[in-house]
């Protein structure tokens, strides 16, 4: 599933929304690459990832939150 926003005010211009089956391992695999989320949201157990390039584009993971193991 992908979520797009147009907001043309927004510096970048776009918010991308990506909900991801595995999305603490997929996180943890971002985070070897030495990306950190720019926010995190928590909604009981789902949780959003927000990543931020330079232009102020957003790209959120998203998906129910199950620890790696």
């Amino acid at each position: 599933m992908v979520y797009i926003v147009q907001a043309p005010d927004r510096a970048g211009g776009a918010a991308n929304m990506v909900w991801i089956d595995s999305l603490a391992k997929e996180i943890e695999r971002i985070a070897e690459r030495g990306l950190t989320p720019a926010d995190i949201e928590i909604h009981g157990d789902v949780r959003k990832y927000v990543y931020r390039d330079a232009d102020g584009n957003e790209t959120g993971m998203g998906g129910n939150w199950i620890e790696p193991g």
